[in-house]
């Protein structure tokens, strides 16, 4: 089968995609790799534009440093935390989990 288990943080990455939150950076920038890293798995839903590939694109946005967040048309440089990211693209940060509470 094809199916992955949901990972902690892919409701926060899909939020963040939801939103139009893009983050700008390259495959040899180690900060970009500890802030995929940051998303535990999940990182596959960021809306991510990787600068060697498509520098147009980068340029076009000017990025000057790796990685850049793009969230509500303002540019954050540099590692992020993931709850300043929630914060700022009004998402949630709560970690999923395959339990449910009743009360």
């Amino acid at each position: 089968s094809c199916t992955r288990e949901a990972m902690p943080y892919d409701q926060l990455a899909q939020c963040l995609t939801a939103k139009n939150v893009k983050m700008y950076g390259a495959d040899t920038c180690p900060h970009c790799k500890n802030q995929k890293e940051a998303f535990l798995g999940s990182f596959e839903f960021i809306n991510y534009v990787e600068c060697n590939r498509q520098p147009d694109e980068c340029q076009k946005a000017e990025i000057r440093a790796y990685p850049t967040w793009e969230i509500n048309g303002e540019k954050l440089e540099g590692e992020q935390s993931l709850s300043k990211l929630a914060e700022l693209a009004g998402c949630s940060l709560t970690p999923a989990t395959t339990e449910t509470k009743t009360e």
